[in-house]
């Protein structure tokens, strides 16, 4: 029985720390589908009158309402496009027991959906340096699709946690705290990932089926991971938005008049009952640990809100534990799910949305280097973005150049296998249209003119073009590669072997001119014949 309380009791705290870790101080400092009204009856518990006058919102429920639909989601997933199995990569330093039990939390959950949820464990001598390496290689490895770093840091050298956050790659965000995703938030751009705490506190208000358009809504916290990103999201259902801290005058009046209150600034059964509009929606996401000699550990969580009293003036009231904090994991495993959806459609046939380059066309014909240096070229990672080639595959050399790393292929094995036409065999003509002009023209009609996703593969210039002797190597006319002097003179690195190995033959024959200048010629002879060799009859 004791060790029975005790675990208790260390729940408790751990529950504790970790949600004020997530809400809002007061002294501080794409979108969830609606559930009709026929379905909330089971996922609100209605008290007696005496007790509560309003609606409890159960979280509890209704994250398992999301996990099944989640289930199904992944298993769908897993039947259409066989081999991809959703994966999330959790990233711990040190050996905190607290984030232990969060950890164990998310990988359970992870694997009732069907998630692959992989553990990663550095040590508490992990450098930010070595962090910031194993989070470069999960961002570049398409078998993860989400990817959360677990805080707080425990390492025993100094980290900077925002620059790790802003280290995951924005499609891998499944956090939603890289400050891309935070921005495309804050301009209503909802593709990028929402911080789960307030994905699933939209979710609960939802999910009471009351108007959120028009509705006065008022948000007491101004956290990065809360209070800011739930007034976002209201605001683009919306509703007129009010956020209080601790620096507002009139807090009471001010929530009074909220028809949706949200509450996260830390502050156990800070609002008060007589706060509350009579009939508001209020969701409470805090938790606190207060004294309480009923309880057998001598303690019991309560939110920011008096409870008892709210209850009895809202309409629908969230309770503390079983409100809130089931849905942050919830909403975790969703994005996990969203992501995986759109790597599965980026694998999916589809065309290019590829923007052309207008031409400029000139009679006459103006020479092909005239031609070259008259189009200014697309910047490469805005191609690649366009033919859907990931930043983590792409090595860039300029703003011009780039190599694809293989991992593309893959990524992309599931792919109907497309079709190979080979240029070869043909004699230049007079204007020297040959082989390269022909294979780029061929490309750009079936890329520009039908739409079809199409590239061209071109052979390293030979040593006549590379000198000029013949021509350049990368089409003509307005079919060739740009910028022409590049593949003609640096894309395969010919001259720069060329010039390598001139620069070495010179400098071995001066070194030999020298030596040979300076020395006696026994000396020339001993490096030759060796010191105990006799002259032979034919020195």
């Amino acid at each position: 029985m004791w060790s029975l309380l005790y675990f208790f009791d260390y729940f408790c705290n751990a529950v504790l720390h970790f949600v004020k870790a997530r809400s809002d101080s007061y002294n501080d400092g794409p979108q969830p589908r609606a559930v009709q009204n026929n379905n909330e009856e089971n996922l609100t518990q209605k008290m007696t009158p005496s007790a509560v006058r309003g609606q409890i919102v159960s979280g509890t429920e209704i994250a398992k309402d999301v996990k099944e639909r989640l289930k199904k989601e992944v298993a769908e997933l897993k039947k259409n496009v066989p081999g991809l199995l959703p994966k999330l990569s959790i990233v711990q330093v040190g050996e905190r027991e607290d984030s232990n039990v969060y950890i164990r939390m998310k990988i359970k959950a992870a694997s009732d959906i069907g998630i692959l949820a992989e553990h990663i464990k550095l040590p508490k001598t992990t450098t930010e340096t070595e962090l910031l390496e194993k989070l470069r290689q999960l961002n570049g490895d398409n078998n993860v699709h989400g990817i959360i770093v677990q805080m707080p840091l425990d390492s025993e050298y100094k980290i900077d946690s925002h620059l790790i956050t802003d280290s995951v790659a924005p499609e891998k965000d499944v956090d939603g705290l890289n400050t891309i995703n935070e921005g495309k938030l804050a301009v209503g751009n909802l593709t990028g990932f929402v911080p789960c705490t307030p994905n699933g506190i939209l979710e609960l208000i939802k999910r009471t089926g009351v108007k959120i358009a028009g509705a006065e809504a008022v948000v007491l916290g101004r956290s990065k991971i809360v209070g800011t990103p739930i007034a976002e999201l209201l605001k683009w259902e919306h509703a007129t938005v009010t956020i209080c801290h601790s620096k507002t005058k009139n807090l009471k009046e001010q929530c009074a008049k909220a028809d949706i209150l949200v509450v996260a600034i830390g502050q156990p059964q800070f609002v008060k009952g007589d706060w509350i509009k009579p009939n508001a929606v209020v969701i409470d996401c805090g938790i606190s640990a207060i004294p309480d000699s009923t309880k057998k550990s001598g303690q019991r969580l309560v939110g920011d809100v008096a409870f008892d009293e709210a209850s009895q003036v809202a309409s629908y009231i969230t309770p503390v534990p079983g409100g809130v904090g089931p849905m942050t994991v919830c909403m975790l495993m969703k994005n996990t799910v969203q992501s995986a959806q759109k790597a599965a459609r980026s694998m999916s046939s589809s065309n290019w949305n590829l923007k052309v380059l207008p031409l400029k066309l000139q009679d006459p014909v103006p020479s092909d280097i005239e031609i070259s240096r008259a189009q200014v070229p697309k910047d490469i990672g805005v191609l690649a973005e366009e033919i859907g080639i990931y930043p983590t595959e792409l090595s860039q050399y300029g703003r011009k150049k780039a190599k694809v790393s293989l991992s593309v292929l893959d990524r992309l094995s599931n792919q109907k296998n497309g079709r190979y036409v080979v240029v070869t065999g043909i004699t230049p003509t007079p204007l020297g249209e040959g082989k390269s002009t022909t294979l780029l023209g061929v490309v750009q009609a079936l890329s520009t003119h039908l739409k079809l996703n199409t590239f061209a593969t071109m052979r390293q210039p030979s040593q006549g073009p590379t000198f000029g002797i013949k021509g350049g190597a990368a089409g003509g006319g307005y079919s060739q590669v740009i910028p022409m002097e590049d593949v003609n003179l640096h894309l395969t690195g010919d001259i720069h072997a060329i010039t390598a190995a001139n620069n070495l033959l010179a400098a071995q024959l001066d070194a030999r001119i020298f030596h040979e200048a300076t020395q006696k010629d026994e000396v020339s002879a001993l490096l030759f014949y060796g010191p105990e060799k006799e002259y032979s009859g034919m020195k």
